[in-house]
């Protein structure tokens, strides 16, 4: 975070005018400030899936470049909050995602294009799902579903307005459930763009056997 403040102190000062109760500006000048502000205001997930846990962003850059890998792929964001029916349905849910969190993960491995995953408990008694993956929309949806989607139907028994049951049995209700619940991103991030799930897998196992790819 420190770090953070210190490259992109400008960013966060625009957007603290508009923030109540911000931290000490200019954000570079008063990283220590910075630091101890966003440790007061972190949200944390419930569940945080990564599909190649033992890699930093630094390393996976490092291997494309030595192996002259740029990738062909887009990576994608998917971001939906999730009304829940009642205080208490908000609990159970996330009581449900905490005890299914080690299945998640291998549901999301099966599906072998999130980059990234979290469910976020929020405010007003929401639940986030936040994912990055490849390639397009409706089939990610679709192998979503077809590997993850039991998660969901779990999930949905506590949410407003859910769609169709069993994800599985209505997959174009589920498909258009998404798209209307889908977010846009004010802004974007990669860190490797054009860079695929399994690209960066094949990147780690080629280092790993000590060939080039």
């Amino acid at each position: 975070m420190a770090e953070l403040a210190r490259l992109a102190g400008p960013v966060f000062d625009a957007i603290f005018q508009h923030v109540a109760d911000p931290p000490p500006t200019p954000v570079a000048d008063n990283a220590e400030g910075f630091v101890e502000w966003t440790a007061d205001h972190l949200v944390h997930p419930l569940n945080v899936y990564t599909a190649y846990p033992d890699v930093t962003a630094a390393e996976v850059k490092a291997l494309a470049a030595a192996a002259d890998v740029s990738g062909g792929g887009e990576q994608r964001p998917f971001l939906v909050i999730l009304p829940t029916r009642s205080r208490l349905s908000f609990i159970e849910i996330q009581l449900l995602l905490r005890a299914r969190s080690h299945g998640i993960t291998k549901d999301l491995d099966s599906v072998g294009t999130p980059h990234f995953a979290q469910f976020v408990p929020l405010e007003d008694n929401q639940i986030g799902f936040f994912t990055v993956y490849d390639g397009s929309f409706d089939k990610y949806i679709a192998d979503f579903t077809k590997n993850i989607g039991q998660v969901f139907d779990l999930i949905f028994k506590f949410t407003e307005d859910p769609p169709p049951s069993p994800c599985r049995m209505h997959l174009q209700g589920f498909i258009d459930f998404a798209a209307r619940a889908s977010r846009a991103p004010i802004g974007f991030y990669q860190a490797y763009p054009g860079l695929s799930v399994q690209d960066i897998h094949a990147l780690v196992a080629d280092s790993k056997a000590g060939t080039p790819r």
